[in-house]
């Protein structure tokens, strides 16, 4: 979704500041799922409420770096459903 992609590149391209924190609605839906994990990060998951809302941490990037994620190789969809699942 447009909005979850928008997020995470406001939050990275940041000038000042840390962190930002991004909340999705409807998390329990595939697609607000798989944005989430994609832009935001499944390793920047930190709570799922009943599958309704996700709470991300974002951290400002870099200005040369381009890439969204830290693990690249599929941990972060393993990551954001543990964390979904209560593990």
């Amino acid at each position: 979704m447009m909005s979850i992609f928008t997020a995470g590149v406001l939050a990275r391209s940041k000038k000042v500041g840390g962190k930002t924190h991004v909340f999705v609605h409807d998390y329990y839906r595939d697609v607000e799922q798989i944005c989430g994990d994609e832009f935001l990060c499944g390793e920047n998951l930190v709570e799922a409420i009943n599958g309704m809302l996700a709470h991300f941490v974002v951290e400002r990037m870099e200005k040369d770096s381009f890439q969204f994620c830290r693990e690249q190789n599929g941990t972060a969809a393993a990551a954001a459903a543990a964390a979904r699942s209560g593990l």
